[in-house]
């Protein structure tokens, strides 16, 4: 009968452990803001006849595409980011079908196999790698 009344006393330590273990502290909202998709693809236009800030804006992120002959680049920019654009003297324009694309979620190829990523046909999940080794 004794055996009986000390298993509960030998599991108690253990117990009393995990039930003041320290526990992580909740994230703060300094720490995120919940941002997740905030950068937005916007044309910068700048004067024709100053196509120095192409290589300004160059060598500070790679655009996309530039047109020099309409006087803009394409490029995916943060908040923070669009206002250095605007603080230069761009004027931004957002272009929401770019913008859409950037966040779409890719859909598989027509006859595509299902061990491929979407919309990449040429490349295996890591479930359609396994299957195979």
């Amino acid at each position: 009968m004794k055996r009986f009344s000390l298993i509960p006393l030998t599991f108690l330590p253990l117990v009393l452990f995990f039930f003041f273990w320290p526990k992580p502290a909740p994230v703060q909202s300094s720490q995120f803001d919940g941002r997740v998709f905030d950068r937005q693809v916007v044309r910068a236009y700048f004067p024709v006849s100053a196509p120095e800030k192409v290589a300004q804006v160059a060598a500070w992120r790679v655009p996309w595409g530039v047109n020099l002959r309409e006087g803009y680049l394409e490029l995916d920019v943060s908040p923070e980011e669009l206002a250095q654009l605007e603080a230069w003297g761009f004027r931004v324009e957002v272009d929401e079908a770019l913008t859409n694309l950037l966040y779409r979620s890719a859909r598989p190829l027509p006859n595509q196999p299902e061990d491929t990523i979407p919309g990449y046909a040429c490349y295996r999940t890591l479930a359609g790698t396994q299957d195979t080794a």
